[in-house]
């Protein structure tokens, strides 16, 4: 459970922290807050800005204050798995689709709608976040004397401030994605030139989705062939396998998803009449397409992108197919896209949250099966559920703002993977605001907002 230590606290903010001596008092946010999260790993369960002050003097990270080395150091000495960031987009991916719970933000001096950090630099962690009414929200836990802890939006009141940021779980606490060996005809592995040889005889896997070409991460635009496409669509097709293609993406343009397309189609050509599996876009952020330049489009733009790499594919007389993960298709692509095209969902959990039909679920990165050495991305086919009549009192159309609802046992918050706490499944609560497919909840007393969910998983009262 994380605390809110404060640098100036009697225990330690007297003491000597860098090496211009100034005091913890003046100049310790950094191991105050570090301390602040790392009460979460239980061989620290103990630890305080006494501990991590002393730490950080003996490896040197105590010069003017803590350096940015010295924050990262410390959580990997811990044994937090961790990564910073490059933007805050890639930040709420990290909490809301990864399962990252803790973090630290290095504020620069200015203020926002009334709320100052520092006039400096400085520390904060923050302990839980959450998405509510359009706004990213963190615990933020100040280690100094302006005392900012507690809920603040993103959006309001850091937005332009933050110089860097980190954010961390434990590893020994997530529940580790299962090392799976399947055989049956529902299952299925995408595979590139990084699982190597594959000894296709071997595989017991009947269905591959067989990565043919992709673009550069670097910022000139150019697609390149996988060097293993070739190898491994020839032995999959000899050992009896139902393949499938996909292009690694970064189209930014209509135009580059346009040329994506027609350099996909030239490369598989020799093989169209054996491809009976979709054929599709990976459309996932990396250097070159990262969350700013999809939140700059629009979501309206970036339909558009898939669109006409799609429409081409489709011409060509293949099976369209989109790849993205849960967070992406929900936050920067059309709601309605599912309808056009088929899905392929990645979500590395037991249960896929995407809220609509989907045609394949990527559900582990950590799948092992024979003939491959490493590790292999696993998949499956959805299945539709079967159509029972509508119970009373749970039509849709009854769903408005102000009725009252349950949510399903086990249901996730919206966007990600992460269940509720036990207690609200058991509650009634009031319909705040629906925006599509999102439904708000909150007390009944409409004091308390509890989160949002998928229409699917309300019940009306």
């Amino acid at each position: 459970m994380s605390k809110t230590y404060k640098q100036a606290d009697s225990r330690w903010g007297k003491l000597i922290y860098t090496r211009g001596g100034s005091t913890m008092a003046h100049a310790g946010c950094g191991p105050t807050s570090e301390a602040s999260i790392l009460v979460n790993i239980a061989e620290y369960a103990n630890a305080d800005p006494k501990t991590t002050r002393l730490w950080m003097r003996q490896n040197g990270f105590n010069i003017k204050g803590t350096t940015w080395n010295g924050i990262s150091y410390a959580l990997e000495h811990a044994g937090f798995k961790w990564r910073s960031p490059s933007t805050m987009d890639k930040l709420w991916e990290s909490l809301g689709e990864d399962g990252y719970e803790w973090g630290i933000i290095n504020f620069k001096a200015g203020s926002r709608n009334g709320v100052t950090w520092t006039s400096g630099g400085h520390y904060v962690a923050f302990s839980a976040y959450k998405y509510e009414n359009g706004q990213h929200w963190l615990y933020m836990r100040d280690p100094g004397a302006r005392n900012n802890t507690g809920w603040f939006s993103y959006e309001k009141n850091m937005k332009g401030l933050c110089r860097k940021v980190w954010c961390a779980y434990d590893p020994a606490k997530k529940k580790k994605q299962k090392k799976v060996t399947v055989s049956n005809e529902k299952s299925c592995i995408d595979i590139s030139e990084r699982q190597g040889v594959i000894d296709w005889a071997t595989c017991p896997v009947k269905n591959a989705i067989i990565r043919a070409s992709y673009t550069s991460t670097r910022k000139t635009f150019k697609c390149k062939p996988d060097k293993y496409f070739k190898k491994n669509i020839k032995a999959a097709l000899k050992a009896n396998k139902t393949v499938g293609i996909y292009h690694f993406s970064q189209a930014k343009t209509v135009e580059e998803a346009r040329s994506e397309a027609q350099y996909l189609l030239k490369t598989i050509k020799p093989y169209k009449k054996k491809i009976k599996l979709p054929v599709a876009i990976d459309w996932e952020f990396d250097d070159r397409l990262t969350p700013s330049v999809a939140k700059d489009n629009g979501t309206k733009k970036n339909g558009k992108i898939i669109n006409a790499f799609c429409t081409i594919v489709n011409a060509a007389g293949y099976k369209p197919m989109v790849y993205a993960n849960t967070y992406t298709l929900t936050n920067y692509l059309p709601d309605d896209l599912y309808k056009r095209w088929k899905i392929w969902v990645a979500q590395y959990s037991d249960k896929c949250t995407y809220p609509h039909p989907y045609y394949l679920w990527q559900y582990s990165s950590k799948g092992r099966v024979l003939g491959i050495s490493g590790y292999v991305d696993m998949d499956k086919f959805y299945t539709a559920p079967k159509k029972e009549p509508p119970k009373k009192n749970t039509v849709s159309k009854l769903l408005k703002v102000g009725a009252k609802i349950k949510i399903k046992k086990g249901a996730c918050q919206y966007g990600s993977s992460k269940t509720f706490a036990d207690f609200v499944y058991d509650r009634t609560y009031k319909v705040k605001s629906i925006a599509g497919v999102r439904v708000a909840f909150e007390t009944l007393d409409g004091k308390t907002v509890m989160g949002a969910v998928s229409k699917a998983d309300c019940i009306v009262q």
